[in-house]
């Protein structure tokens, strides 16, 4: 009896797991010390133990504990956040600022525009907004002819690094006439400014105030930033009763991806000083359509600055002689999350010992700045200045990483996700500086055996002359030992279920292969 079994061998990949507390031990990381249940790094790599990997994931919290850089890599593919520098994380070309917790804001220790002996701003300088437009920085501001509510007109200065700047020789560049009748005869202030990303017109929206009526929401227009031509009221009071209708002030304008723009400001009822924060959209800049309020009260919200970040729609703004900070997902701007602190506090220096007001952000490259002004109480002078975000060492951080065995990817503290095609390697986590690791659980796929399909011989047979001259010995699975020659006319071809259900499987064999060789 013949008989001919074709063995073909898979080594099914079972997902293999592992996990670490650092209680006693760092079971799977090669490198580190131990120190009170953490796993701890001082410029210096750790590795996780996996071998070959054709899949895998890694949760671990962990955190820098002082100036430096964390990396956490996957072979030459590396996820970095920069404790020490250029304050952004990165993961091949791909880079943002760092998230929100890890931030602290550093302010200047000198103003940066101050009142001038007399003229257009000869009391106050406040109110400013921060914009960038083909590699020059326009910074806004409102400047006061005399203290308290004297006469408001806006001026401009221009960067090209957004550090010495150049006040506009024409300014201020937005007047007032002095007309108690008109809508803006009085003050103009509170400026804020978007570029159309379609046609690439300037629009001005601020605080235009008529002797006697009122605060409302006006808008100019420009071609170049520089020369402005005031048009009309662009949000208008509310109806008697509506928490806008004793006036509207602090607007802030961003324009989103799908063109649409989106305004908030500061309302108010007759005789009120601050209100509820107020939300509206246009299409066009031009006909907005109210979407009502969005704090209960003026506490919350008040006189904010909006940046799109990679994070969502961020806003600071002012709260009890501080900035907070709060932020919003891009598909709903009326829900806002607060951060639990203030991120800036008045009374680093004397010229500020009253208040600080009106944040104006900007990110430049992975940097976060913002301008805003500043309160003397003693010399009774608004000035301008800034404050730039700098890490913020030994917050603990979540860290996701999964690899499909094509694309890395890295998310920190349920933020943005950063991908990366990688063709895999060693998981590793290394740092300049001392970095803590609290914990961590992975998942991965070890990388399946190479499959055997080497036939093996049971029973004794030689081969079956198929009666073809055109036999190439490696077509098809041979018995171990056969030497290809011509088989024993007296086999006992005919013998057994065996024996028929093999003739079977090697005429269907000889057949596909004659079917290949005619096509």
């Amino acid at each position: 009896m013949v008989s001919i079994v074709l063995a073909l061998t898979v080594s099914l990949a079972q997902a293999e797991s592992g996990s670490s507390d650092f209680g006693s031990d760092a079971a799977g990381w090669v490198g580190g010390s131990m120190e009170d249940g953490k796993l701890v790094l001082d410029d210096e790599r750790v590795l996780l133990e996996l071998g070959d990997a054709e899949s895998l994931s890694l949760n671990v919290r962990l955190r820098q504990v002082d100036a430096g850089k964390l990396e956490l890599a996957l072979g030459e593919s590396a996820w970095t956040a920069d404790y020490a520098g250029r304050l952004g994380v990165n993961l091949g070309d791909q880079g943002m600022p760092m998230a929100p917790d890890h931030r602290t804001w550093v302010p200047d220790s000198q103003p940066l525009i101050v009142p001038t002996e007399s003229g257009w701003m000869g009391a106050d300088a406040l109110h400013c907004e921060i914009i960038e437009h083909g590699g020059i920085f326009f910074l806004f501001w409102t400047g006061a002819m005399a203290p308290g509510y004297g006469y408001r007109q806006i001026g401009v200065a221009t960067s090209t690094d957004a550090q010495t700047w150049t006040p506009y020789t024409a300014n201020p560049v937005l007047t007032i006439d002095y007309d108690h009748s008109t809508v803006d005869g009085i003050h103009v202030h509170m400026p804020t400014v978007v570029v159309d990303p379609d046609n690439g017109a300037w629009s001005m929206f601020y605080s235009c105030y008529q002797n006697g009526v009122g605060n409302r929401i006006c808008r100019a227009t420009s071609p170049d930033g520089l020369n402005w031509t005031p048009r009309e009221v662009a949000l208008d009071f509310g109806a008697e009763g509506e928490f806008d209708s004793g006036s509207l002030r602090m607007p802030d304008v961003l324009i989103d991806e799908s063109g649409t723009w989106h305004m908030l400001y500061n309302g108010t009822m007759p005789d009120e000083h601050y209100g509820p924060t107020g939300y509206a959209t246009s299409t066009d800049g031009q006909n907005w359509t109210k979407q009502g309020a969005i704090t209960a009260d003026g506490d919350r919200l008040q006189g904010g600055g909006m940046l799109q970040t990679a994070y969502g729609i961020e806003q600071w703004w002012n709260c009890a002689d501080a900035f907070c900070a709060s932020v919003a997902d891009p598909s709903d701007w009326s829900v806002w999350q607060d951060q639990e602190d203030p991120i800036l506090v008045k009374n680093w220096a004397a010229w500020n010992s009253g208040y600080i007001q009106s944040p104006s952000p900007w990110q430049l490259g992975h940097e976060l700045h913002m301008w805003f002004n500043a309160y003397d109480y003693q010399v009774d002078d608004e000035v301008i200045t800034h404050a730039k975000a700098v890490p913020k060492v030994g917050v603990w951080m979540d860290l996701s990483l999964t690899w499909d065995g094509e694309t890395l990817q890295v998310q920190q503290d349920e933020g943005p996700t950063l991908s990366l095609a990688a063709p895999g390697g060693t998981l590793s986590i290394a740092s300049t500086g001392r970095v803590e690791i609290d914990s961590a659980q992975w998942t991965w796929e070890p990388t399946p055996e190479p499959q055997d399909t080497d036939p093996q011989e049971t029973g004794d047979s030689d081969p079956v002359d198929t009666g073809t001259e055109d036999t190439d010995p490696t077509d098809f699975p041979r018995i171990p030992g056969d030497s290809g020659s011509s088989p024993d006319p007296g086999c006992g071809c005919g013998g057994g279920a065996g024996s028929g259900l093999w003739l079977l499987a090697f005429g269907f064999l000889l057949r596909r292969r004659s079917r290949e060789e005619s096509a």
